[in-house]
């Protein structure tokens, strides 16, 4: 067989996925364009495969789950969701950068005077970020100094962040909101907003030149107005107005609570979806704390419902889907978790047990990678058919059933979150 009639062979193999097909045709290309093929009828097919190709974008190449291949999803190396929670609570608990995610009132304005006496003006870190007791000497004054304060913002960052082997999109998002030289490249704006204004923004540094002893986000108590700026209109409506309004903008991205519960948020977008389906949100727990990468949370809540909606109307596009959220924490000791389950109770998985172990489809391989790693853990409790209803366990790896059940309604996507 020579190469032609092998390239052929491929081209015309009905089990090849469009990624598949894709990464062929290139290599194909190439070996093409070296000689001048004398298979009309092979350079015809690459042809047409070729403006196929080109006439739509992969990302919206639509692949049946049977197609979907995981060389990708394999490779992904699984970060512990405990990690990201340790880490925010130890960002919450120091004593410096705490107040970069607080209104500062009178007491903390103490706390972090005291804290900037110890060093000079003039002082600029390490190049390695780190400050040692001989570079604090004691200096006289105990009024805000803005500049001594991000210096040890930037320190106790850097500090922290080698500490925990945290996911590089939290810490970059934290580090865009703290400092530009955190960044890698060109800002691209933290949370999904791509918010520009942080602690070392230009307009806030000569707003703090221009009011000495002032810190830029104080609490009502102070009795004076920190740095605002031109409204800032965010995707959800709100805007921001002032650094207060960053600070606490900022807060809702790394914390869940009752003043900005998990209920409120899935209610803006459940919204979204009030014509395609019936969305219960009662059993979700309004005042339970946690740490965590809010957005990425409310990423994967919407994936799950927009997929799930998706395989309602293929198999049941009479019915409207059903489903039934809750959020709450369950078990003890080592098997506690937080869980945030999504049952889509008028459904039965579109797979057997072992299909699903042995094939995730793109899009749940996708939500693995993009949201479900490093965040939490990650399980499905289903009516597979055929008389078999168990949990299974996604993520980490190895799948397996974990528990059987004598019989289960439809489909729940289980999010298992820590307390580090």
């Amino acid at each position: 067989m020579d190469k032609y009639q092998f390239i052929q062979s491929i081209i015309n193999n009905g089990k090849m996925t469009p990624r598949q097909r894709e990464r062929f045709l290139k290599l194909a290309s190439e070996e093409i364009s070296k000689t001048k093929p004398t298979n009309e009828e092979l350079w015809e097919e690459i042809e047409k495969i070729r403006q196929e190709l080109n006439a739509q974008k992969f990302d919206e190449v639509v692949v049946s789950p049977d197609e979907e291949v995981e060389v990708h999803y394999k490779e992904i190396e699984y970060k512990d969701p405990k990690i990201l929670n340790q880490f925010l609570i130890a960002f919450n608990s120091d004593s410096i950068l705490k107040y970069t995610c607080h209104l500062i009132d009178k007491d903390a304005l103490e706390s972090i005077n005291k804290q900037l006496s110890k060093i000079k003006r003039g002082y600029k870190p390490p190049s390695t970020g780190k400050l040692k007791a001989r570079d604090l000497p004691q200096s006289n004054g105990n009024e805000y100094d803005y500049q001594k304060h991000l210096k040890l913002i930037k320190n106790n960052y850097y500090n922290l962040v080698q500490q925990y082997a945290v996911d590089k999109n939290i810490q970059g998002k934290i580090g865009e909101y703290l400092s530009d030289y955190m960044a890698d490249n060109e800002l691209k704006g933290w949370s999904e907003d791509k918010i520009r204004i942080n602690w070392s923004e230009t307009g806030l540094q000569e707003w703090c030149h221009n009011n000495p002893g002032k810190c830029p986000n104080p609490d009502p108590g102070l009795k004076y107005a920190g740095y605002e700026f031109a409204p800032v209109e965010l995707k959800n409506g709100d805007t921001l107005n002032n650094f207060s309004d960053v600070v606490l903008l900022f807060k809702k991205q790394i914390q869940f609570r009752a003043s900005h519960s998990l209920k409120s948020c899935l209610q803006r977008i459940n919204y979204n979806f009030k014509d395609e389906a019936d969305i219960d949100i009662t059993n979700v727990q309004e005042n339970i704390e946690l740490f965590t990468d809010t957005e990425k949370v409310l990423q994967a809540y919407t994936k799950v419902i927009v997929m799930s909606i998706e395989f309602h109307k293929e198999t049941q596009p009479t019915t409207k889907p059903v489903f039934q959220i809750s959020f709450k924490e369950e078990g003890r000791a080592q098997n506690a978790g937080i869980f945030l389950r999504v049952h889509h109770i008028n459904s039965s998985f579109g797979k057997t047990v072992n299909n699903l172990i042995d094939r995730l489809g793109e899009k749940m391989s996708v939500l693995i990678e993009k949201q479900v790693n490093g965040l939490c853990d990650f399980s499905i409790t289903a009516d597979f058919k055929n008389k078999e209803y168990c949990e299974l366990r996604i993520w980490p790896t190895p799948r397996e059933i974990i528990k059987e059940h004598k019989e289960f309604d439809g489909v729940s996507f289980n999010l298992k979150f820590y307390r580090g």
